[in-house]
C-alpha cells in the first residue's frame, strides 16, 4: 500500500519498524514528488545520475545529512527552469568535496591541460601521465574550479563538456559502473565510448 509514495524521486517522511529481520515500512507521507523532474527526460536523467553518485560513495544506514540536503536542493533546483546539466555538475562537485575527493582544476591558466581522475585532477606539467589521462580545454577546467566555490552554476557554464569530465571522474571514485550517467552521456553523444 506504499509502492507508489516509494518511487524513485519521492521526498518522504517515513516511520519504520525494525523487526528481528527486516524492517517494515510502517507509515509513509509525501513531502514531495518532483513532478516536473519526472517529467522531462533531461532533468530526471540528471536526477538519476547524481542519486546513483550518492548511492556509490555512501554508505547504507548512514545518515549523511549534508548529502541529503544537498540531493534535496539539487532536485529543487532542477525542478526550475534552469539548465540541469549545469546543477548535475555543481551538486556532484559539492559531493565530490563532502566526501574528501575534490578535484584539483589546477591554477587558472588559459591553456589545455592533462586530467586524471586517478591523480586528483589536472597534471603538473612534465608528469608521465598515467594511463587515464586525457586533455581537456582551458576554459573548461576554469569553470569547473569556479563552479567548485559557486553557490550556483552560471548562466554560460559548459554543461555538456563537464558531464563527459565528470563521468570519468565517478568512474574513478566509484569504482565500477554507473549505468544512469553512462546512459545519460551516451543520450548527449549517440556513442558509448566516452
Amino acid at each position: 500500500r506504499t509502492a507508489s509514495a516509494t518511487e524513485p524521486l519521492m521526498l518522504l517522511r517515513c516511520q519504520v519498524v525494525r523487526g528481528p529481520r527486516n524492517n517494515v515500512l510502517a507509515q509513509v507521507e509525501v513531502r514531495r514528488s518532483f513532478g516536473r523532474v519526472r517529467q522531462d527526460y533531461l532533468r530526471l536523467g540528471a536526477a538519476l545520475t547524481f542519486l546513483e553518485s550518492l548511492d556509490a560513495c555512501l554508505e547504507e544506514g548512514d545518515p549523511h545529512p549534508e548529502s541529503y540536503d544537498l540531493a534535496e536542493r539539487f532536485l529543487t533546483a532542477i525542478e526550475a527552469p534552469c539548465e540541469p546539466l549545469a546543477w548535475l555538475a555543481w551538486a556532484d562537485l559539492e559531493l565530490l568535496d563532502q566526501i574528501g575527493f575534490r578535484p584539483n582544476w589546477g591554477s587558472g591558466r588559459s591553456a589545455a591541460a592533462l586530467v586524471s581522475p586517478m591523480s586528483g585532477g589536472v597534471l603538473e606539467e612534465g608528469t608521465t601521465p598515467p594511463r587515464d589521462a586525457f586533455r581537456r580545454s582551458g576554459a573548461l577546467l576554469n569553470a569547473l574550479r569556479s563552479l567548485q566555490d559557486a553557490d550556483a552554476p552560471p548562466d554560460d557554464f559548459p554543461s555538456v563538456e563537464a558531464t563527459y569530465t565528470l563521468l570519468r571522474f565517478w568512474r574513478e571514485v566509484a569504482g565500477r559502473r554507473l549505468p544512469a550517467r553512462e546512459a545519460l552521456v551516451q543520450s548527449l553523444t549517440g556513442h558509448a565510448s566516452e
